[in-house]
């Protein structure tokens, strides 16, 4: 059976003319050991993020509201271009009102065209505690562009 330090000094022999001792090998063993842990450090720092990304229970939430109160967001609509705005949420949790203003103050008294551009406010009302994603889904002419969701939490 060979020994620990046989072992380390064919992996990385040291010249003849250096005499080896029992302290050098124990420097080079904890060296070797603390590096490792730097590296696995680094390593789970990287890797528990994207594994845990999507857990709710890591109380990463983007807002936290106390029940029957209200979160609002708001986006650009321009219909007759085709550029839409909509927040998807579950509607048994909160209750949705949608307003909007034209960008033109006179479109609503005398329309024109593409005149119709406007920004549009959702504000959700909770119902419900618990952990619930939100998302704004902005669209052009019918396909997707952006999706940004949230994870609010109501207590």
């Amino acid at each position: 059976m060979m020994s620990l330090t046989r072992i380390l000094l064919d992996v990385a022999p040291i010249p003849d003319s250096t005499p080896v001792s029992e302290n050098s090998t124990l420097l080079i063993i904890a060296i070797a050991v603390v590096l490792f842990f730097m590296v696995m450090g680094i390593v789970v720092s990287l890797v528990l993020p994207m594994l845990f990304k999507n857990n709710y229970t890591s109380h990463r939430y983007d807002a936290i509201i106390p029940l029957g109160s209200s979160i609002s967001f708001s986006g650009r609509r321009h219909g007759s271009v085709g550029v839409d705005y909509q927040v998807v949420c579950d509607t048994n949790s909160f209750v949705v009102k949608e307003s909007s203003d034209y960008t033109n103050p006179n479109f609503s008294v005398r329309p024109m065209c593409g005149g119709d551009e406007e920004w549009v406010k959702f504000t959700l009302e909770s119902v419900r505690k618990g952990i619930f994603t939100i998302e704004e889904v902005s669209s052009f002419r019918g396909n997707i562009d952006k999706i940004k969701k949230h994870i609010i939490k109501v207590q």
